[in-house]
């Protein structure tokens, strides 16, 4: 059994009732309870209802369970679609290197594939970390809206980190974040200061998961399931006498990740021979995330792009580009 499903068995009972409860919050969205952007599947303050409910039957203070909180809500929201993403080796280097320009804005996150999904670095020899969550929260209070991520630790715990996203970017989005969410970082980072240069560290120990959630929110992303060849997508939800009903994944549904582009960045690394028969090693320009806008002037989009490391000068072996057009929603219908 996979470690996501693993930690979806144990919760859901811990928490026998959560998706009833879910079922209930969302029917209540916009009527007994506030609104909330459709990008969030359920706000995290109805877990602290799931949680402080089981803790009163329990006879446990709410302190105790306190972590469950953000945990059950990752957990349960994956539990609707169940993706796991296992990124090509060669493209999950790449991206672990490629650096987040400052000016990439915060919406690209709201493109996410599903309500949340779990990225698998069980064979990612690098990090201790085996995969973590990522989904979205609308904070129904205040309205602030952040990109929360759940690591799935070495030792078998689970750290949530939450970015809060400020519409100056995702560098600002990193700043706020370190700044108000200290303790968050504890186990990760020793003797942590928010002084320039601690700062600086734990933006770099943090953009590389950043790189692997903005992949999965670009256009091009290489995204297939090995066996039915379907691409990621939110299950569709059904109304029924005013009342919806989402039809929750019975199975866990696995996905390879950059598999032709992760191909042809190993086909480019290789090494050629020119006219002379020399060998020669490709010169490779640095990968980088690329956002722009499409559609029509009145019916714009803000989509991203990653642009792989391209090889320069390969005599004829240079990466053929997949070009693939984006729709403006006029032209989808």
């Amino acid at each position: 059994m996979l470690l996501p499903e693993k930690l979806y068995t144990k919760y859901m009972e811990l928490y026998p009732y959560t998706r009833h409860y879910m079922e209930i919050f969302r029917n209540d969205k916009g009527t007994d309870l506030p609104d909330w952007s459709d990008w969030c599947y359920l706000p995290v303050a109805a877990y602290y209802s799931i949680v402080e409910d089981m803790a009163v039957k329990s006879g446990i203070p709410i302190e105790t369970l306190g972590i469950d909180i953000p945990n059950l809500a990752a957990i349960s929201i994956w539990g609707v679609s169940k993706g796991v993403y296992r990124f090509d080796e060669t493209l999950l280097k790449s991206l672990w290197a490629t650096p987040l320009d400052k000016t990439l804005p915060i919406d690209l996150f709201f493109q996410l594939p599903e309500w949340c999904c779990y990225i698998d670095l069980e064979n990612f020899k690098e990090i201790e970390e085996k995969g973590f969550f990522v989904y979205l929260e609308n904070d129904v209070n205040t309205g602030d809206k952040e990109l929360r991520i759940i690591l799935a630790l070495d030792n078998g715990g689970l750290l949530p980190i939450i970015l809060h996203l400020r519409k100056e970017g995702i560098k600002a989005s990193l700043k706020e974040t370190f700044k108000y969410s200290e303790n968050n970082f504890n186990g990760l980072f020793d003797n942590l200061k928010l002084d320039d240069d601690s700062l600086s560290g734990c933006s770099k120990r943090i953009e590389p998961f950043i790189s692997l959630i903005l992949y999965l929110c670009t256009v091009n992303a290489d995204t297939l399931n090995p066996v039915t060849l379907e691409k990621p997508k939110r299950p569709k939800i059904i109304k029924k006498n005013n009342k919806e009903k989402i039809k929750v994944a019975k199975k866990v549904k696995e996905y390879r990740v950059g598999g032709q582009i992760g191909a042809a960045i190993r086909r480019a690394n290789k090494p050629s021979l020119n006219q002379t028969k020399r060998t020669i090693t490709p010169h490779i320009r640095r990968s980088h995330f690329h956002s722009f806008w499409t559609g029509s002037k009145d019916n714009k989009k803000l989509v991203v792009k990653w642009m792989s490391p391209i090889p320069i000068n390969l005599n004829g072996e240079d990466i053929i580009p997949v070009v693939r057009k984006v729709k403006s929603d006029k032209e989808k219908i």
